[in-house]
C-alpha cells in the first residue's frame, strides 16, 4: 500500500486533503449540543429507617427492585419510556422542543417535521416520542455503589435539555411511586384475602357466639356470686336469730321448771310494800318542812306523828330478810314468761324454717354455680383452641391497616439533588471522535481508491509491472528514459 501510496501520490494526496476538509468543514458547521445532568440517589440502598420500614412490608424481593441494573435499564423500558412522552406532550412548551440529535440531520425538529404524518392524533405524537426518548438521555452508575446515579440529557438546545431533565426525572418519581404503590397494594389484597379466609375460619367454628355464650357465663356467674353472698349473709341472720330464739325458748322452760316459795314471796311483797311506805312517809316529811311560810303547831304534829310511823315502818323492814334476787320480780317474770311462751315457740319454729329454706336456696345455688364454671371450663378450652387463629387475624388487621396507611402516604424513594448543572453546549461530535473517525474514513478511502486504481492501471512502472505481462523472464536492465 505504501508503495501505492507513492506511485499515485498527488491523487492520494488529493484525496486526503478532501477528507479532512469535509471534516473540519462537518466539525465547523454541524449543530451544538447542550448537556444537563442531575445526581439521585437510592433511599433503600442507604437504609433509611422510612425505607426499611417499608422494605419489610414489602418483602425482600420489592426492596431488592432498586439494583442498578433495575435503575439504569428503565432507560429501555417501553412503559418507563411512555410515561416521560406523555409528560412530555403535557408540556406547554411541547411543540417548541427540539427533537433532532442526529449525527447528520441537525435541522430543528418540530412539529412540521416530526408530526406531519400525525395529523395531529395524540396518541401518534406519544408514540412517535417515545420512540426517540431514549436517545436523549442515559442514567450513569459512575461509582458502581448501587446507590448513586447521575441522570444526564442530551439536547439541540437549553430549553429542550431542561424541559427532558424535569420531566424524565418527574416520571422516575411517578413510576417509583407506583412500582411501590403495587408492591403495597399486592400486599394489601394478599393480607386482605388471608383475613377473610380466616375470619371466616372463626365464623364457621362460631367463635364469636362462644365469645357470646362466655360473656353470658361470666355475667351469671358473677350475679351468681353475688347472690351466694347476699344468701350467705341472710343464713348467717337467720342462724344468729334461731339461736338468740333457741337460748330464749331454752331459759324460758328452765325457769318454768323452777320451784318458788311462797311463804318468801309474802315476805318479798311485804318488804316491797314497806319500802315503798317508807319512801311515801320521806317525801310527806319533807315536804312539810320545806313549804313556804314555815310550819305551824299543827303541821309540827303531822311531822311528829309521821315521823312515828316512819321510824315503825324502818323498824318493820329492819326485821324482814332480803332475798338476793326479788321474788316478786321471778313470780312476775315467770308469768309474762308463761304468756309469752307460745309466741316464743312459734317464732323459734318461723327462723328454723328460715334456715332450713336458705340453707337449700345456698345449695340450689352452689349446685348451679357448679354447673356454670364446668361450662365456663369447657368453653374456655376450645376459646383456647382457637386463640392462635384469633391471634393471626389481630396481626393481619394490624399489618393491612399499616399497609393501607403506607399506602397512602408512599413517596419515592430515590433522592434527587435540588440543583442541576447548568446546560453546557459541546459540538455533536468532539475533536479527539471527530479525527478517529476521518481517519478510518481516510484509511478506507484512499485503501479503496489505490486498490481500483491499481486494478484498472495498466501502465508498466516497474520489474513487479512487468513480470505480470511477460512471466518469469530475467531482467537484464532498463532503457533509458528519453526525457533524461
Amino acid at each position: 500500500m505504501w508503495k501505492l501510496v507513492l506511485r499515485y501520490w498527488k491523487s492520494s494526496l488529493a484525496a486526503t486533503v478532501i477528507i479532512f476538509s469535509i471534516s473540519a468543514v462537518f466539525y465547523l458547521n454541524q449543530s451544538e449540543l447542550y448537556t444537563t445532568a442531575v445526581k439521585f440517589s437510592d433511599m433503600n440502598a442507604k437504609a433509611d429507617p422510612t425505607m426499611l420500614a417499608m422494605g419489610s412490608l414489602l418483602g425482600a424481593k420489592a426492596q431488592g427492585g432498586n439494583s442498578s441494573a433495575d435503575i439504569v435499564g428503565l432507560r429501555h423500558s417501553r412503559d418507563f419510556t411512555q410515561t416521560i412522552a406523555e409528560r412530555l406532550f403535557k408540556n406547554p412548551f411541547f411543540y417548541s422542543l427540539n427533537f433532532g440529535k442526529s449525527l447528520i440531520d441537525v435541522s430543528k425538529k418540530n412539529e412540521t417535521s416530526i408530526f406531519r404524518n400525525c395529523k395531529g392524533n395524540r396518541t401518534c405524537v406519544v408514540d412517535t416520542v417515545a420512540k426517540m426518548i431514549p436517545q436523549f438521555y442515559v442514567m450513569i452508575d459512575n461509582e458502581r455503589t448501587n446507590t448513586n446515579y447521575v441522570l444526564q440529557v442530551q439536547a439541540a438546545d437549553k430549553r429542550t435539555a431542561m424541559i427532558l431533565l424535569e420531566e424524565i426525572k418527574m416520571a422516575l418519581h411517578d413510576t417509583r411511586i407506583s412500582f411501590l404503590k403495587g408492591a403495597l397494594e399486592g400486599q394489601r389484597k394478599v393480607t386482605s384475602e388471608m383475613l377473610d379466609q380466616n375470619k371466616k375460619s372463626l365464623f364457621d367454628l362460631n367463635y364469636d357466639k362462644k365469645l357470646e355464650n362466655k360473656a353470658l357465663l361470666d355475667n351469671q356467674l358473677a350475679q351468681l356470686e353475688s347472690q351466694i353472698s347476699s344468701q350467705n349473709k341472710i343464713m348467717i341472720e337467720h342462724q344468729n336469730n334461731l339461736s338468740r330464739m333457741e337460748a330464749k325458748v331454752k331459759g324460758t322452760r328452765d325457769a318454768l321448771k323452777k320451784d318458788i316459795d311462797y311463804s318468801d314471796l309474802n315476805s318479798d311483797k311485804k318488804r316491797q310494800s314497806l319500802e315503798a311506805k317508807i319512801e311515801s312517809l320521806t317525801n310527806d316529811i319533807h315536804a312539810l318542812e320545806v313549804a313556804e311560810g314555815g310550819t305551824s303547831l299543827k303541821d309540827q304534829g303531822i311531822i311528829a306523828k309521821l315521823r312515828q310511823e316512819l321510824k315503825e315502818a324502818q323498824k318493820q323492814l329492819q326485821g324482814i330478810k332480803r332475798d338476793r334476787h326479788s321474788l316478786v320480780s321471778t313470780d312476775r317474770f315467770i308469768k309474762n314468761t308463761e304468756q309469752s311462751m307460745d309466741v316464743s315457740e312459734f317464732d323459734y319454729r318461723v327462723y328454723k324454717k328460715h334456715l332450713e329454706n336458705a340453707t337449700v336456696v345456698l345449695d340450689d345455688m352452689t349446685s348451679k354455680k357448679k354447673e356454670l364454671l364446668e361450662a365456663q371450663l369447657k368453653l374456655q378450652e376450645e376459646i383456647e383452641k382457637l386463640r392462635p387463629t384469633v391471634e393471626f387475624v389481630k396481626a393481619l388487621e394490624a399489618k393491612l391497616l399499616h399497609v393501607k396507611l403506607m399506602e397512602e402516604t408512599v413517596t419515592t424513594d430515590l433522592r434527587f439533588d435540588t440543583f442541576a448543572t447548568p446546560p453546557d453546549n459541546s459540538k455533536r461530535l468532539g475533536k479527539v471522535i471527530l479525527f478517529a473517525y476521518t481517519m478510518m474514513i481516510w484509511t478506507m478511502v484512499l485503501m479503496v481508491y489505490l486498490v481500483t486504481r491499481y486494478l484498472l492501471d495498466d501502465r508498466i512502472y516497474d520489474e513487479d509491472d512487468l513480470k505480470k505481462f511477460v512471466g518469469d523472464v530475467p531482467i537484464i536492465g532498463e532503457t533509458p528514459k528519453f526525457d533524461d
